[in-house]
């Protein structure tokens, strides 16, 4: 899979497991997507989602790591009728994960274990997600084509350095829920860990093919402390069933010197963003 972060001469595989079915429950080993958001199963496929994007205060809280090794039991369970609950113990075994910050610094992720569930609850209407998630990992950070900037003198060239953390542990709780009333859609989803928390908000009303939206999320720090929020305004339209156009407006902040949903402390501390996207699927 060609993912966004990744050169069209380097894909890199997302998805590929072995499956056995023993009704009800069902064995996965492999390659296998991290179940830990509403969207983690089609995260990669735009055309699934209302706006352009998912909401990056809760998706960008895990860097864009969307995938492990290892094996998972999916048991599907009827409550009633109309209501259908889907538990999903996960482990994952030895897997490395690079993420470019910019073009100075790049992150290498070593998970030594994971383990976790995930509940999803679902009816004619609605869908509710809960996941626990505990990883064990050890972080690279590679910084590369640094400089100083020294007074009388100018740029100085900065070695080029990598700091190597070992023995990381991380534990994530998410939440989600989504509705539909008729035209009208409701998505409500948060998630927190030891570094951070996070949650949006987002509405969307269907008038033929048009869908107009707004999202609306915020991200605290370890202290509770808000640190960025966003405002999105967004129109969608279904050009056929297999391709829609969303053109949309953000706005970002960030607070208290910190990066906010930006990858770095910015120089500015709010910015607007404008999308127009088109995606396809076939």
């Amino acid at each position: 899979m060609k993912r966004p972060q990744n050169e069209w001469s380097e894909p890199k595989l997302e998805w590929a497991y072995i499956a056995y079915n023993y009704e009800p429950f069902e064995f996965r080993a492999g390659r296998l997507r991290m179940p830990v958001f509403l969207a983690s199963e089609y995260y990669y496929v735009g055309h699934a989602f209302t706006p352009a994007r998912p909401p990056n205060e809760v998706y960008d809280s895990i860097l864009g790591i969307t995938a492990y090794n290892g094996i998972s039991i999916l048991w599907n369970y009827d409550l009633n009728d109309s209501m259908t609950l889907t538990t999903t113990p996960f482990v994952g075994f030895h897997d490395e994960s690079k993420v470019e910050i910019n073009s100075n610094t790049e992150l290498k992720f070593t998970t030594n274990n994971m383990y976790g569930v995930n509940f999803v609850l679902s009816g004619d209407y609605y869908r509710w997600n809960l996941t626990y998630l505990d990883s064990n990992y050890d972080q690279e950070t590679r910084l590369r084509n640094l400089s100083v900037d020294i007074p009388n003198v100018g740029l100085v060239p900065v070695p080029d350095q990598t700091i190597v953390t070992k023995d990381q542990d991380i534990q994530l709780i998410s939440l989600g829920a989504e509705y539909e009333f008729g035209d009208f859609g409701l998505t409500v989803e948060g998630q927190t860990n030891d570094i951070a928390s996070s949650w949006y908000a987002q509405s969307s009303y269907h008038i033929d093919r048009f869908t107009p939206y707004f999202i609306y999320g915020q991200t605290f720090n370890a202290d509770d402390d808000k640190v960025g929020d966003s405002y999105l305004l967004g129109l969608r339209y279904d050009v056929h069933f297999n391709v829609s156009v969303n053109a949309e407006w953000q706005y970002f902040s960030a607070y208290r010197g910190a990066s906010g949903a930006f990858v770095s402390t910015p120089a500015e501390d709010s910015a607007n963003l404008y999308t127009v996207m088109l995606n396809f699927v076939f």
